[in-house]
């Protein structure tokens, strides 16, 4: 799969390009914005923004790359973190399961988005927000 392949070069490409582009920042800000006490990440990856979560945050985080989640663990010291293989397009949780979901750079490469965002929709609780910073988000009609 791509996405295991990825998991090599992801981290060292990330780390070059962060800082002078204000990748970095942007994450920092998005994960600012997670409120409530259980938060879904899509496309978590090797799990950058996972320190940048504050404190009592449940963080629920999915990748459809195995690899990608084995980097992922080695950052994941927080105690509510837990990381789960899963396709974004068929979320295996519940309806209102969330009260926010974050997407860092995830939706711009995912196939079907917008079957991604309908079930982004789908496991939020109706007050829940969604915060991504690649691109446009609209929720579903």
């Amino acid at each position: 799969m791509r996405y295991d392949l990825a998991s090599y070069i992801y981290e060292p490409i990330n780390t070059l390009l962060e800082v002078p582009t204000g990748i970095r920042d942007a994450r920092k800000e998005i994960i600012k914005k997670a409120r409530g006490g259980k938060v879904i990440e899509l496309g978590v990856g090797t799990g950058l923004n996972l320190p940048l979560y504050p404190e009592g945050v449940e963080i629920v985080g999915i990748d459809i790359s195995e690899k990608m989640l084995e980097k992922a663990r080695k950052k994941s010291s927080k105690a509510k973190v837990s990381l789960r293989k899963a396709d974004a397009r068929e979320l295996p949780f519940s309806d209102g399961s969330f009260d926010t979901a974050v997407s860092t750079f995830f939706l711009c490469v995912v196939p079907e988005k917008e079957k991604v965002i309908k079930e982004i929709y789908r496991v939020l609780k109706p007050s829940g927000g969604v915060f991504p910073c690649d691109g446009v988000f609209t929720p579903p009609g």
